[in-house]
């Protein structure tokens, strides 16, 4: 279910057509909320080839 007032179906179907393998969307958290949750801080370290 999703539950955003920014982000609508519409919107994500539009999303996920345009960035196909790109896009990343988290199902909790938005912005820095999404920094709560080390899955998130993983992936965001290797997009940026980080490490910690």
């Amino acid at each position: 279910m999703l539950a955003h007032f920014i982000l609508n179906k519409e919107k994500l179907h539009f999303l996920s057509n345009t960035l196909s393998k790109r896009l990343t969307v988290h199902p909790y958290g938005g912005h820095g909320g999404n920094l709560t949750y080390h899955e998130n801080i993983e992936q965001l370290f290797q997009f940026f080839g980080a490490t910690l």
